[in-house]
């Protein structure tokens, strides 16, 4: 059988939070391999020519050098290219013309945008993601279905991950909010705890003990709430507010 080697990736990003959502994500991804990450232009420039990654998760805005300055000073060909922004995607669309850049991702962004930028990367290099799915183990949460099974009223219910907004604990309740559904929310007996780790930090962050919210549904924060596209304001809970203002400091350019 010939193996087919991953997709070497590197992500150049200078805040941690968005660093540690895009590991994750590249983790949640059969077909890539990560070779390093860098948090500034001069450090992934000398990754590059250590690693030559196929793939650069390129965040335009950093300190001294942009993404676009670390294209300029890399030797051709340049890798190919994802550009993740806080930014609309048609303010740097001429400039990617120039380069192979293959999509934008407009922070912040779920798994699923994540992956379908990815499979463009694929298709490119001639990569099919079905020689690698067979590695992997299946899970409560399947990553090719993207469903969350949980059990309403003793039935299982299949959830698709995309739709969920929010969750809202109630003792050894959760009640999961839904996007475009029949019925706007459904209640299962499970812990927040329990179910959030289900999920993961890939999407979704909790806010305070009584809330999980998806990440990408996050318009607004302020210090003492969250703002989510349905309206919903959220609170954020004391011991939590330091590690939500950094969490999403990559956001604020765009809230």
């Amino acid at each position: 059988m010939n193996i087919v080697p991953k997709i070497k990736c590197l992500i150049v990003e200078n805040e941690p939070s968005a660093q540690e959502l895009m590991l994750d994500f590249v983790k949640s991804t059969p077909s890539l391999t990560l070779v390093g990450v860098a948090s500034n232009a001069q450090e992934a420039n000398q990754l590059c020519v250590t690693k030559k990654p196929d793939l650069l998760l390129l965040d335009v805005q950093m300190p001294r050098f942009s993404g676009f300055d670390l294209l300029e000073m890399l030797p051709k060909p340049v890798p190919l290219v994802i550009i993740t922004t806080a930014y609309k995607k048609y303010e740097y669309a001429i400039k990617g013309i120039k380069f192979a850049v293959v999509d934008y991702l407009t922070k912040p962004f779920d798994y699923k945008e994540f992956s379908d930028a990815v499979q463009k990367v694929e298709l490119q290099l001639g990569v099919k993601r079905s020689d690698f799915d067979a590695g992997i183990q299946e899970s409560h949460i399947e990553k090719s279905s993207r469903i969350l099974t949980v059990k309403v009223d003793r039935v299982d219910k299949d959830i698709p991950i995309e739709s969920i907004i929010y969750l809202e604990s109630a003792d050894n309740y959760v009640k999961i909010h839904l996007l475009n559904a029949a019925k706007n929310s459904l209640i299962t007996k499970v812990t927040m705890k329990e179910l959030a780790s289900l999920l993961g930090n890939t999407e979704f962050v909790q806010i305070n003990r009584s809330y999980v919210v998806k990440i990408n549904q996050v318009k607004k924060v302020t210090s003492t709430s969250v703002r989510l596209a349905s309206g919903h304001d959220l609170p954020i809970g004391s011991s939590y507010k330091s590690y939500i203002k950094d969490f999403f400091a990559y956001l604020t350019s765009s809230i």
